[in-house]
């Protein structure tokens, strides 16, 4: 048409398919800041399926058994580095009163799954376990909700070193897969993706399937009243919950479906500083 009229041709529009990846590579995470308030623990997590067991956890009894074995494998001394090496439970091997004293283990408080330990909160069916790695800040759910989520932890407010092991897990962990996967075919090699983003069935969480948490103490919004609460929730888009410790709070981004990773911890880190400065003000004020 625009040839007939004698008007030059509009440029042909070019669509790119975007591979997803975990876009926070070392040398991006060194140049992130840490919050600067006070934190008593951060923590970071991945919700990943594998694209040879399709795109969340609604897998068969036998599938969640393989995929179990296979994690066992990849998470062993021939794939992972060190600082990665750890122990696989399988929880359905473990009898309550095991599960509820495994459960009791401090890195379980620290990443907000200790209420795990109450009996009958999770049915722990064949094929459902966690890795940990030796140093207990690092967890490998695997059929928890989606096929795999890594999380990442550690006290205070380095969360740079968090995410530096997260990514550092998730790349060893893909390697593995390669290695272990050589004979398949390239599509069942990688995690499920699904409209440029990662397939995974967590709430509220995009196609990054990441996510960062933090624990504070805010002493100032106990005293303040729930009003106080949800009036910081609104001005600074995240979720604020009892942590089930007097003054506890975990904190977490209110995410949008743009948010890269990058977004998510900036968006955070900006979050919690101006939570502690809210502490700051409210007890200034309560003491005054």
């Amino acid at each position: 048409m625009a040839k007939m009229l004698g008007r030059a041709q509009p440029p042909k529009v070019q669509t790119y398919s975007k591979n997803p990846l975990f876009d926070l590579l070392p040398a991006t995470i060194r140049r992130l800041v840490n919050p600067k308030a006070p934190v008593k623990c951060c923590v970071a997590s991945l919700q990943r399926n594998l694209a040879g067991f399709g795109p969340n956890g609604d897998i068969s009894k036998n599938q969640k058994i393989q995929l179990e074995n296979l994690m066992k494998k990849v998470m062993g001394v021939a794939y992972m580095p060190e600082d990665l090496t750890g122990k696989f439970s399988s929880l359905s091997k473990l009898n309550q009163r095991e599960q509820s004293k495994f459960f009791s283990a401090d890195i379980f408080s620290l990443t907000g799954d200790a209420w795990m330990k109450e009996p009958g909160s999770v049915e722990w069916t064949d094929g459902k376990g966690v890795f940990i790695n030796n140093y207990s800040n690092f967890i490998l759910w695997v059929n928890l909700e989606d096929q795999l989520r890594l999380v990442s932890v550690a006290k205070g407010q380095d969360l740079k070193y968090v995410l530096l092991r997260l990514q550092k897990a998730v790349a060893r962990i893909e390697e593995a897969l390669k290695m272990v996967f050589s004979t398949k075919s390239c599509q069942q090699r990688g995690f499920s993706t699904a409209s440029g983003g990662f397939s995974h069935s967590r709430r509220e969480v995009y196609g990054t399937g990441f996510e960062t948490s933090f624990t504070m103490e805010l002493v100032g919004f106990e005293r303040a009243g729930r009003e106080e609460i949800e009036k910081a929730k609104r001005e600074l888009s995240v979720k604020i919950e009892r942590n089930g410790k007097p003054n506890i709070f975990n904190v977490v981004l209110n995410q949008v479906p743009e948010d890269t990773e990058q977004d998510i911890v900036k968006k955070s880190v900006e979050a919690v500083d101006a939570l502690g400065k809210m502490m700051q003000n409210y007890n200034q004020v309560l003491r005054g």
